[in-house]
């Protein structure tokens, strides 16, 4: 299944705890440089959970099926969906935050954000990430 991004859909991935931290502050400085529809998703205040056995097997059954219908694929098919991504995460003792982590582990689905080839896997979101250097 193959999700099309939505024309100047910005995707703003925030994993800051404190809204008021340097790490935010900058973001939202770069967010306003970019156009487009903006959809934050502050990872703190979702219902975010790491994949156990029983969601992962949910998980793999429904990928082979290619029913993508789930709830559980609600992040994978956001992040598709849009045009540029932004992430926002502080850097804590050699680290990023848990939930950027298991955020991740749940966007990275086959068939939404990657497909594999004969050839290798094919990262459909490589140029999606916007280089915020500006």
């Amino acid at each position: 299944m193959k999700v099309e991004s939505i024309v100047n859909k910005v995707l703003f991935i925030n994993a800051c705890v404190r809204p008021e931290s340097r790490t935010c502050r900058l973001a939202r400085e770069v967010l306003k440089r970019l156009s487009g529809e903006l959809e934050e998703l502050r990872l703190y205040e979702e219902p975010i959970e790491p994949l156990d056995q029983e969601t992962l097997e949910k998980r793999t059954e429904l990928v082979a099926r290619g029913d993508y219908r789930d709830p559980l694929f609600r992040y994978a098919k956001q992040f598709a969906q849009a045009a540029d991504i932004m992430v926002a995460a502080p850097y804590w003792d050699l680290s990023f935050p848990a939930i950027l982590k298991v955020y991740l582990e749940q966007i990275c689905v086959t068939g939404l954000t990657f497909q594999y080839t004969p050839e290798g896997i094919l990262q459909e979101v490589i140029g999606k990430i916007r280089n915020a250097d500006m």
